[in-house]
């Protein structure tokens, strides 16, 4: 299966068992990128940072907005859908290969469970791709808490 480009926070195909919460966020978003729970708000996520409670991946939604970076965002002060299991295309923080467990360096990529200082995460690829690349993840029941 090719990957289609520029599909971050998109699922990649239909499975049963897709799990995922809306939570409100103060902070704007990039769509397809991991988020903790916020300390003292179990309904509230911020970005993922080492340490953090995992909480899942940022959905892709019809109310989001591009940055001048070009990052499909969700603005702060809205809702924000999070898997929390199912599939989802994200970008790659480093190569990664088909079966490869996931986990979270310490800027929040996405990158290969044993790479140095990530933290693992619940899920697996299901797309090999180089940096910077797009792949598909998967997420095995990853509710951590909320």
């Amino acid at each position: 299966m090719a990957v289609v480009v520029n599909q971050a926070g998109k699922e990649a195909y239909s499975t049963q068992g897709t799990d995922y919460r809306t939570f409100y966020t103060d902070v704007d978003l990039i769509i397809g990128t991991p988020v903790q729970y916020v300390s003292g708000k179990e309904d509230h996520v911020e970005p993922y940072v080492t340490g953090g409670v995992f909480a899942g991946i940022v959905m892709h939604t019809d109310h989001n907005y591009v940055d001048s970076n070009n990052n499909k965002l969700i603005q702060g002060g809205s809702s924000v859908k999070v898997l929390r299991s199912g599939n989802l295309y994200v970008i790659a923080g480093a190569n990664v290969t088909e079966g490869a467990r996931a986990a979270l360096d310490a800027t929040g990529k996405f990158v290969v469970e044993g790479a140095s200082g990530a933290t693992a995460i619940n899920a697996f690829y299901d797309e090999t791709a180089a940096t910077d690349g797009e792949t598909i993840i998967i997420l095995q029941n990853t509710v951590y808490g909320g």
